[in-house]
């Protein structure tokens, strides 16, 4: 939805921000918000009180739901593979919002789709149409 954009980045911003523009954008991780927001809206009507967006959602709790061990297991290597904050510096302190290291970013295409989507649903600071 470009949300990626509006992400607050604490500790090691520049890495951070690289990790999570692919992992908002990339087609096989990311949902259209369009799509989404029609999900949300249907649940809403029919009175449900949870709802799993895509199979990317669905599987991770299946999964804790067969195996919460092994899923703890795992989610804790995954966190050690996340960049650690530079040292003397807590995750609460000096957040960076992600727009503003963009310019960083090479111009690919999950760049390019998670832009598309921040100005087509009013997530950044530009205008429709605008370059």
């Amino acid at each position: 939805t470009g949300s990626f954009l509006n992400v607050l980045l604490k500790g090691r911003k520049r890495e951070e921000f690289k990790w999570f523009n692919f992992a908002a954008n990339a087609p096989l991780v990311s949902m259209d918000g369009a799509k989404a927001a029609r999900k949300i809206v249907r649940a809403m009507e029919a009175r449900r009180s949870l709802l799993v967006l895509g199979w990317k959602a669905k599987l991770p709790r299946i999964v804790f739901a067969l195996s919460p061990r092994a899923t703890l297991w795992a989610l804790t290597v995954m966190d050690r593979m996340l960049p650690a904050p530079p040292p003397g510096r807590t995750l609460v302190t000096d957040a960076t919002q992600g727009k503003l290291l963009r310019m960083e970013l090479p111009n690919h295409a999950p760049k390019r789709l998670g832009e598309k989507a921040a100005v087509e649903y009013n997530q950044t600071f530009e205008k429709r149409g605008a370059k």
